[in-house]
């Protein structure tokens, strides 16, 4: 019995993936990496610029990404992202929420707004 899947064994061919946060750092990693196994990148982040320098990395090695703007604290822009990623893919199959920001106090007691 195999008890793991190695990650060669992994196919992501053609799943269109969402990725917040993918302009750098493990973002932009995520990215990388999901469109080495096969994945439609749409690269989002705040900075228009970082997200088309990764999406330019991802074509470099033959991949097929697109860049978005995306505040992910604001409820019109995610909105918006999803409309553009399925206008362009048809489809939205992985969410990788990797966007985020510090909000002190207990996650219990924060509110949508402040989360």
């Amino acid at each position: 019995m195999r008890e793991q899947t190695a990650m060669s064994d992994l196919s992501l061919q053609n799943k269109v993936a969402l990725i917040t946060g993918a302009g750098q750092g493990v973002g932009q990693g995520i990215a990388l990496a999901m469109a080495q196994h096969g994945a439609i990148i749409a690269a989002t982040g705040r900075t228009l610029e970082k997200v088309e320098h990764t999406c330019e990395l991802v074509k470099e090695r033959g991949g097929k990404c697109l860049a978005l703007h995306c505040n992910v604290k604001d409820a019109k822009s995610l909105d918006n992202t999803v409309d553009a990623v399925i206008a362009e893919f048809g489809r939205l199959d992985i969410l990788v929420n990797n966007a985020q920001e510090m909000c002190l106090g207990s996650l219990l007691e924060m509110s949508d707004e402040t989360f």
